[in-house]
């Protein structure tokens, strides 16, 4: 947009606001401050946490939810993943896979075995690649972190064949390794989800799974007479929880370099004080 209009966050004084995804963030831009984006994505939609690795523009002047707790709500879709928060459709998908390696063993013996499991494992490969690498962003850092998750989703239901007779022997060795593998698969697929975030990879898919319901805000804005733009950012934690909602941010631009103003007192009507991120 700004291109079409002849413009630039670098060379123009201009205050930019966008969607983007749903959270907040504001940065200025420019060697000398001259331009303001504001990022303001609260809406009614789960949240998509703010970037976590610092991209190499810097850090944000403020972020909402910030970075480490981004790092916090990612740290546990791995679990969730694999206990089911998000549904068994992940779960269903790797006891196929199983279920297709040892399908191509029985009819075909270990020739056969070995080769769904490489089939299988490049599969997976491709898939990961897909859900990361599909911009063509980063490929050679996409693939470093697709090839090892996709051996061990690929290998693991043969060495689990190896293993469950004498871990559960009173379940046929195939069913306890669909069932065992369905969830453990589960936990993988999460932390490679995870890994993608904190490294900055790929952030959309963790929070998706995540499907967190919080960190909600929207931006009240004044502008005078004179075009000075003055802003304040309200946000809620968890909207059903009592503690909140909180000034997070305030921000003022006047068509130059922009000022950030201190933070007042919180109102009357404020239930909580909350420190600027």
């Amino acid at each position: 947009m700004l291109s079409a209009c002849k413009l630039s966050l670098e060379h123009d004084r201009l205050l930019y606001l966008s969607g983007d995804l749903h959270h907040y963030e504001r940065r200025t831009i420019g060697s000398d401050g001259r331009a303001l984006n504001v990022i303001a994505g609260g809406g009614g939609a789960f949240l998509h946490g703010t970037r976590i690795a610092v991209p190499a523009s810097g850090p944000p002047a403020c972020a909402y939810p910030d970075g480490p707790t981004t790092r916090a709500l990612v740290v546990q879709m791995p679990v969730k993943l694999m206990l089911g928060r998000a549904g068994y459709l992940v779960h269903i998908a790797l006891a196929l896979l199983a279920s297709l390696e040892f399908g191509a063993g029985f009819e075909a013996g270990r020739m056969g075995y070995r080769s769904a499991t490489i089939l299988v494992t490049i599969g997976i490969a491709l898939f990961f690649y897909g859900i990361a690498g599909h911009k063509q962003n980063h490929p050679a850092r996409v693939l470093a972190v697709a090839i090892p998750f996709a051996l061990v989703l690929g290998l693991m239901p043969w060495g689990l064949a190896r293993m469950m007779p004498h871990v559960v022997p009173l379940l046929e060795r195939e069913t306890a390794v669909l069932i065992v593998y369905s969830f453990l698969g589960a936990l993988v697929f999460g932390l490679f989800l995870a890994t993608l975030a904190i490294s900055g990879i790929e952030l959309q898919q963790a929070f998706t799974v995540l499907g967190h319901p919080g960190f909600k805000h929207f931006v009240r804005m004044r502008v005078a007479p004179d075009g000075k733009v003055d802003a304040w950012v309200i946000g809620k934690d968890d909207p059903l929880a009592s503690p909140g909602p909180w000034l997070i941010d305030r921000w003022s631009w006047d068509g130059g370099a922009p000022k950030t103003e201190p933070e007042p007192a919180p109102e009357e009507d404020v239930s909580e004080s909350r420190p600027a991120a």
